[in-house]
């Protein structure tokens, strides 16, 4: 996914996606300063701008991030800046996150994996649906849960996907299932309430929970909820459960999309 550097004002922090500079040179192209309003790279180093626009201006970049590490010394009155240097050398020196001898401080990043998941599984059915004539839309808004006395709790399905008269709810779950049958796969009664009122209010009976596969499942049968419809006309409900290999997402992917194109009602 590529965002043109005229939309890196409204633009998202997403995985996995290059965010285009401006075309003319100098500063006004750089891509940090417009994406993290306040914020600019000088010297390699993020800074907060003064109000004023100046600062390290004048700092030349650096070619020669061990030698200029080197230089740094930390005493009274750098202190303030002692764990921004200590970041940026892990980032700028490619320093791993893992356990490695010596006397520098481990330190690590930790990210929600569901919402890595999540991004992750929405940007690859992008690749592979997008071609086909899909409509793939994430985190897709308008709709609320009620509209009287106003506008109230907003419905924000993962991935709303739209091809001629068909629409398509998909949603991610990073949870591990249950090959059991009787204790509902272990899939979450909450999530199953959400996957119906999706149904409802876009209008659709096709819904899929995607999870990661692991190992207790790849021998599971495929695994389908019907709620059937009643004489008052409302739509029938389908959720259906399908198991992304990560490992070997692209072909996991074309598996769902053949999954979505044979699918009966």
């Amino acid at each position: 996914m590529k965002v043109p550097f005229d939309e890196l004002g409204e633009a998202d922090l997403i995985i996995d996606t290059v965010y285009e500079g401006g075309k003319i040179s100098g500063k006004g192209s750089e891509v940090l300063s417009k994406l993290l309003p306040g914020c600019s790279n000088s010297g390699g180093f993020r800074k907060v701008l003064r109000k004023d626009g100046s600062g390290l201006e004048m700092v030349e970049t650096s070619v020669n991030y061990e030698k200029d590490f080197a230089k740094v010394k930390i005493d009274r009155n750098t202190k303030d800046y002692e764990n921004l240097m200590k970041w940026s050398k892990v980032f700028l020196m490619n320093e791993s996150f893992t356990t490695f001898s010596g006397s520098t401080t481990s330190r690590a990043l930790l990210f929600p994996m569901e919402s890595v998941y999540e991004s992750y599984v929405a940007q690859e059915i992008k690749k592979i649906f997008l071609p086909k004539g899909w409509d793939v839309s994430c985190q897709d808004k308008g709709l609320y849960l009620f509209e009287e006395p106003r506008r109230q709790f907003a419905l924000r399905p993962d991935i709303v996907m739209k091809k001629d008269k068909r629409t398509v709810i998909l949603d991610t779950k990073w949870k591990s299932l249950i090959n059991n049958d009787r204790q509902n796969y272990g899939i979450s009664q909450s999530d199953m309430y959400q996957m119906y009122e999706y149904s409802k209010k876009y209008a659709t009976s096709e819904i899929w929970l995607l999870y990661p596969m692991h190992r207790a499942m790849r021998e599971a049968s495929p695994i389908r909820f019907k709620s059937k419809s009643k004489p008052d006309g409302l739509i029938e409900t389908n959720v259906n459960i399908y198991f992304i290999t990560l490992d070997n997402i692209k072909n996991s992917l074309n598996g769902l999309m053949d999954r979505i194109n044979q699918y009966v009602y």
